[in-house]
């Protein structure tokens, strides 16, 4: 199934977007192809192959997850590194 939808946010590097679709976010891991805020992304059946539309190229991207809510995006997009020897 196509799936359409903007660029919401994205992480300094740019490996992980996060889309608008109808059930929250979707966050794509990006293997190439450029993706800014607010561009228009619509992905092939799979979902591995989207077209960002505001740029008119091809991206492949691999979805990582589905139905984000707004308040867990800085979750996805931002994890907090592993932290050693924390005390109990």
């Amino acid at each position: 199934m196509t799936r359409c939808g903007m660029v919401y946010a994205t992480n300094p590097d740019r490996q992980l977007v996060a889309v608008t679709d109808e059930k929250g976010f979707t966050v794509l891991a990006l293997d190439s192809g450029p993706a800014e805020i607010g561009d228009s992304l619509t992905s092939d059946d799979e979902g591995n192959f989207w077209f960002n539309t505001t740029r008119s190229v091809r991206l492949v991207a691999y979805p990582k997850v589905r139905g984000v809510r707004t308040s867990d995006l800085r979750e996805y997009l931002f994890p907090k590194p592993e932290t050693r020897g924390q005390l109990k």
